[in-house]
């Protein structure tokens, strides 16, 4: 991979960070407040978080497999930024 692949990645990463804070905050409030959709909330996360580690797995044994294994992180990564844009995006219009 070169060099400015490796740098695109670690950005790609620090962003997802970022935006991973933001729906942990937003989730966080959104189970402080209670009611009916609280449960549904904390459901959905642990599925969420199970589903997509599964799926990362498979793609990653899928590339390696298929001797792609140097786009493994910048797939991986990209997979769970989408999922988490996805949260963030709904949770703010909950808001």
């Amino acid at each position: 991979m070169p060099k400015q692949d490796w740098f695109s990645l670690a950005t790609q990463m620090w962003l997802t960070t970022l935006e991973a804070q933001q729906v942990m905050a937003l989730r966080t409030a959104k189970m402080m407040r209670g009611g009916a959709e609280a449960g549904p909330e904390m459901r959905q996360m642990v599925e969420e978080k199970i589903e997509a580690a599964v799926k990362a797995h498979q793609s990653g044994l899928e590339m390696m497999l298929a001797g792609n294994g140097g786009q493994i992180p910048r797939k991986t990564v990209s997979h769970y930024r989408r999922k988490i844009q996805a949260n963030r995006r709904r949770l703010l219009k909950e808001l």
